[in-house]
């Protein structure tokens, strides 16, 4: 029994020290294997994967490869860099889901490159993003004078319209940004009724951006005297909706002219062919004056403004101006008066007596428009006076 009980003991060592050994050679095995590479094996052509925004069905993933495939750390980092090498910016055209999913934000080309955690090993390619056409647009409105005032168009329900914007009166810039950026889209404005652009009054300048009335396809005038005439009337706007409700302007028509222009279409004839008529037409005018101002006697309404047109109202005698003049202060009441106007349109027709007469019987504004100050056309229209004449 004792023999027994002293071989048992000693195998007890030999357990203890083979199950060490076995420990020992187990983790040895454990040995962190190294990256060695890695590959991008997304199907491309030529190392680029391009994508029709139009036409994507969200079928493409970043695939990648780190190999030896049993590497302890697979971990990679992705990122974004200018497709030509430069130091320009590379985000917004493309981003990359957890699933590896490719979705095309914009249009352009970018360099996708993976870095391995380990070794720091790289693969790229190239996404190139297009579109074939327009997917989406925002249009918008600023205010011309306020910048920061903006108007933002919203979907229509109309057939045939994209977007409605209401806005009040005034001048505005009118914007629009297509997406994606690179699709050159044409994107047609219109007024109400929005059916008929061409009646609806105003169109957007392609350049500027800016509404005018809509005048140069058909009357062949430069964008610069669009612009002219737009703010023109818009100064004019402001007067007359500040005009009172219950007033009246008075229009003194003088149909007379020394010669007449090539281009006018107002009735008018010239002095030297109808210098006869004049002094009938004077006598004529000032009955039709006072029977007016009977008319409108009694009727509550006040005189805003009076205004002396033609053809040239300088054309006739000072003596017939002064006698027109006296007529209607006499006729009508003036004291609500704001804007007293004589138009002066040709110099030739301008002198010292005539302006005397102006003033003295209560105008406080002339206007003279010589339409142009080049020479040469002031002769091909048959106006016989120069610029210099407007100036001095």
């Amino acid at each position: 029994m004792k023999n027994k009980i002293i071989a048992l003991m000693a195998l007890v060592p030999l357990i203890i020290m083979f199950t060490v050994m076995t420990l020992t050679e187990a983790a040895s095995v454990r040995v962190q294997i190294p990256v060695s590479g890695v590959e991008i094996t997304t199907p491309t052509e030529g190392g680029v994967l391009s994508i029709d925004m139009a036409e994507y069905e969200y079928d493409s993933f970043l695939q990648v490869d780190v190999v030896p495939s049993g590497a302890a750390n697979k971990g990679y980092k992705v990122s974004f860099s200018p497709a030509d090498g430069g130091e320009g910016d590379a985000e917004g055209i493309i981003e990359i889901g957890e699933d590896g999913l490719i979705e095309p934000l914009d249009a352009g080309m970018v360099k996708v490159t993976v870095t391995t955690d380990d070794g720091g090993f790289r693969d790229s390619i190239i996404v190139n993003v297009v579109s074939t056409k327009a997917l989406g647009a925002a249009v918008s409105a600023s205010v011309f004078d306020e910048p920061s005032r903006i108007y933002a168009a919203a979907p229509s329900a109309l057939a045939g319209v994209d977007f409605e914007l209401e806005i009040p009166k005034g001048k505005f810039v009118f914007d629009s940004v297509v997406h994606p950026s690179s699709v050159a889209a044409d994107i047609g404005y219109s007024s109400a009724p929005y059916i008929d652009a061409v009646s609806a009054g105003f169109e957007i300048h392609p350049v500027t951006g800016i509404a005018y009335a809509r005048l140069s396809g058909e009357y062949l005038l430069a964008d610069e005297k669009i612009r002219l005439g737009y703010e023109t009337a818009l100064n004019q706007d402001s007067v007359i909706s500040s005009m009172p409700k219950k007033s009246y302007s008075l229009y003194v028509s003088i149909p007379f002219c020394p010669t007449r222009c090539s281009y006018c279409s107002f009735i008018s004839q010239t002095v030297s062919g109808f210098k006869k008529l004049m002094p009938e037409y004077v006598r004529l005018l000032c009955e039709e004056i006072k029977y007016t101002a009977q008319k409108l006697r009694g009727t509550g309404y006040t005189l805003d403004t009076v205004y002396f047109g033609g053809g040239t109202p300088t054309s006739i005698e000072a003596s017939e101006l002064e006698k027109i003049m006296k007529t209607i202060s006499s006729e009508f009441d003036l004291s609500s008066l704001r804007e007293y106007t004589v138009e002066a349109g040709r110099p030739d027709t301008v002198t010292k007596e005539k302006l005397t007469v102006i003033k003295d019987n209560g105008a406080d504004r002339i206007s003279v428009n010589p339409q142009t100050i080049h020479d040469s056309v002031l002769e091909a229209i048959g106006r016989r006076h120069t610029s210099s004449q407007f100036f001095s």
